[in-house]
This record gives C-alpha cells, structure tokens and sequence, in this order.
C-alpha cells in the first residue's frame, strides 16, 4: 500500500489536483519553508563564529583593569548618557553641541601595553548615507586609524584597539591599518587588522551605556557581549534572507520563465496553476534540504538548481501528456 501510495505521488499527473487550489496558500508554503531553511543555516554561521571570539584580537576587551584612572574614563562615558533610540539611532543626552567625543585607556597585560581608543562619533544618518551636503562620517577608521608618523606608530610592545559608538553601528577594530604589512609577533600572536561593525537596529536594539557599571571589567565585557550578540544576529538575518531569496524569490522567477516558454504550446495556461504546482512540488524538496543544511549549509547553492530541474520535469510531463485531466 505504502509503495502504491509513494508511486502515486512521484506521478507527474497526482500533482494536477492542486493546480487550482487558492494561490494565497502556495505563497505561504514557499514564504513558511523558506523561514525554516534559514534556521540551520544560521546556526552554522553562528557555530562557525564562536571561534572568532576566541581569537587573541578580542582578549583585550575581557583584560581591561579595574583601575581608577581607567574607571574615571569610563564614567565620564557613562555620563554622557548614551543609548540607543527606537532600536535605531545612538544619541547621546549629555553630549551637548560636540558631535566627536575621543578620549584612550592604558594597560598592561602579561608584558604588553594596550591602548584602546573609545570614540563617539554622532552624524546624521540619512545625510551621511545620501551624501547630502558632502556630509561625511568625522571619525573614518581607514583615513585616522592607520600606522604612520603623525598618528599611529610601531612601538614595542604596544598594542592599539580602536571602539567607535556611530550614530547607527558600533565598530571595533584590532591593530591600525597597516599593521599587516609590518609582521609583527608578540608573544607567539601575529597581528593583524581586524574589524568588526555591528549595526544597532535589528542586532542590538537596545545597547546603551548609560547605565554601566564604571569598572573596567564590567565595560569590556558589556562590549564582548553586545559584539557576540550583534554578530549573531546579523548571522542570522542573513541566512533568512538568503533564504528567502532562494526559497521565495528564486524560485517565483523559475515559475515564471517556465511558464512563459509553455503557455502557448502547454495545456496548462495560468500562472497560478503553475505558481500552485510549483509549492506543492517544492515541500518534499524543503525538507530534505532541511535536514541537510544541519551538516552542509552550502548545500543552499543547489537549491534552486534541484528545484529547477523536478519542476521543469513535471511541467514538461503535464504538457506533453495525451490526457489532461
């Protein structure tokens, strides 16, 4: 029974029971089992990321002393009243008319003096994005924090870490640019550049640091904190949207050239019985893909090429059929 039940299915001609069925539900179909391919897709891009984070760039944020000196420069951040608004745009409620803030923290870990440079930069967003004005972001990582003589030198045993509060992203950066060239070794670490932006709206809505504890520890680890978190979640919009731009969008545009070459010569007319076929023929597909993507995630650039081919497959059978029924 089960055979006969399976061969009945895999029958190019089963799938005509549903060519007429409400297009709303085939949309949700596509919509539905997209959203579950990025789920595996996402925890492997952020299974893939815990090991950054183990990486001796972002040790310095976990060693900030609790000094007073150090502390005295983190309450004055504090202060400043910063917070994220309507999960979108940092402002900052003591920071008057001055639209830069710049101020750097000393210590020494295991032999090494780390140098790490807390800069507020506010801007107005729209403007900064659409150039209106020539309005520029003022403090530009690539253009202030290099290695060169007037800024940023190689000193021995001196390390420089870079955090800005944008308007829109917080952004952290390991070692000036430049660095790379220079082959520098400290105690077995080669550094190099590295940098990580992470943008407040959808990733973390609701950073601020207004009510901090002004303690090294306690700061640098907020900091390690909303940079993990903010990175998963980036992750994770972007495996949903990949996604759904596999599983919605791809396969929306494969419906449609298919039905474009068949609708003349075919015996299935509208793009809604094709669009129909198209969801139906796609669930198997999802899952397997489902259960696949757990163990390979770049399994998802053969999507729609799997898809593309059983589609074309059983349109092809259904319009060169004899019968129609």
């Amino acid at each position: 029974m089960k055979l006969k039940l399976l061969g009945r299915i895999l029958n190019p001609r089963y799938f005509l029971k549903f060519k007429s069925m409400n297009v709303i539900i085939s949309v949700c179909i596509f919509v539905i089992f997209s959203f579950l391919l990025g789920m595996p897709i996402g925890q492997n891009k952020i299974n893939s990321a815990k090991e950054i984070y183990e990486k001796y760039n972002y040790d310095v944020l976990e060693e900030i002393p609790d000094e007073e000196t150090i502390n005295q420069v983190l309450l004055e951040l504090i202060n400043l009243e910063c917070r994220v608004e309507d999960g979108i745009e940092l402002k900052c409620g003591k920071l008057d008319d001055v639209d830069l803030y710049e101020q750097k923290v000393e210590f020494e870990t295991k032999g090494i003096k780390k140098r790490i440079t807390f800069v507020i930069d506010l801007f107005d967003i729209p403007k900064v994005y659409l150039e209106v004005d020539d309005i520029k972001i003022k403090y530009d990582p690539k253009e202030k924090f290099v290695i060169s003589e007037d800024a940023y030198q190689v000193e021995d045993n001196v390390e420089n870490y870079l955090v800005i509060f944008w308007s829109d992203a917080l952004y952290f950066q390991a070692h000036p640019f430049g660095t790379n060239a220079l082959n520098v070794d400290r105690n077995g670490n080669s550094l190099r550049t590295e940098a990580m932006k992470i943008f407040y709206q959808n990733n973390i809505p609701d950073f601020r640091l207004d009510n901090l504890e002004a303690s090294g520890p306690a700061f640098g680890n907020y900091l390690l904190e909303q940079f993990i978190s903010g990175n998963n979640n980036t992750l994770k919009l972007r495996a949903y949207t990949l996604s759904f731009l596999v599983g919605v969008f791809f396969t929306l545009i494969i419906v449609l050239i298919v039905w474009v070459f068949f609708r003349k010569s075919g015996k299935l007319k509208t793009v809604n019985e094709y669009y129909n076929i198209a969801s139906v023929i796609s669930i198997p597909l999802f899952i397997i893909f489902f259960m696949i993507l757990w163990f390979f995630p770049k399994a998802i650039n053969i999507f729609i090429f799997c898809f593309s081919l059983i589609y074309l497959l059983v349109i092809y059978s259904l319009n060169t059929s004899e019968e129609l029924v």
